[in-house]
């Protein structure tokens, strides 16, 4: 399926001139390439970065396995994988963080000292690892697609801030549990559910069409060891 095929059926789904049932039957079998690539057209035809997002709940069912596949193509110490298996980390930390927000809409619930430190120090070797993509694959992408492309990209890069921005406020909510509840159910819940959607496009089309395009292996893990990768402490008791 050709990158203008694309196009015309993402477009398509967008206006609701088909469904979502059609989109998909239209794009079975899409390269993650031509997807990626064809997001970047319809930003540059004049599509709202947001709309794009929106498209993108199209490839929840799309693109289901592409990141075993992907697996399945790298050779063992791609520095790729330490980004999957990372993610996988990440997935394991969210589920037992969403056990505590969900405590945490009972009044009479509170969270030990000992806990927050654990979910405070989780969250700031995310920022470890959404560091080694910006410094990494964003800017060797970036460097092989053109420096002017805007998209999923752009898209990425700004959940990035999101979640940085979001750390702080739980950090701060953190102080004074009984005054922030609903504020921090709130901001924890957000923070899950960005980092859940945006794990999902990363493994299954960012990563795949980074694996496609970027060259320069070596130097790109050279730079990635020098950030350093995370260390997850598990959640006790939760």
């Amino acid at each position: 399926m050709e990158v203008d095929d694309v196009i015309d059926v993402l477009k398509g789904y967008h206006f609701n001139v088909i469904n979502e049932e059609e989109a998909l039957e239209a794009l079975k079998g899409v390269s993650t390439t031509n997807l990626y690539l064809a997001e970047i057209e319809l930003v540059a035809d004049g599509l709202k970065e947001p709309d794009i997002k929106e498209i993108g709940k199209l490839y929840v069912d799309l693109l289901q396995g592409e990141s075993k596949k992907l697996q399945g193509q790298l050779e063992d110490g791609h520095p790729i994988l330490a980004f999957i298996k990372e993610h996988e980390k990440i997935g394991e930390f969210l589920s037992a963080l969403d056990k505590i927000t969900v405590h945490l809409q009972n009044k009479t619930y509170t969270v030990d000292k000992g806990t927050i430190r654990v979910v405070m120090d989780n969250l700031y070797q995310i920022s470890i690892h959404l560091t080694r993509e910006e410094q990494t694959l964003f800017i060797d992408l970036k460097r092989v697609l053109g420096t002017n492309i805007k998209g999923r990209l752009n898209i990425l890069d700004q959940e990035h801030k999101d979640f940085v921005r979001r750390r702080g406020n739980i950090e701060e909510l953190f102080k004074n549990i009984s005054e922030n509840r609903y504020e921090l159910v709130r901001e924890l819940n957000a923070l899950i559910y960005s980092l859940h959607h945006h794990k999902f496009i990363e493994d299954h089309l960012f990563y795949p069409v980074a694996a496609h395009h970027i060259n320069q292996w070596d130097d790109l893990k050279k730079k990635a060891d020098e950030i350093g990768y995370c260390d997850f402490i598990p959640l006790q008791g939760v």
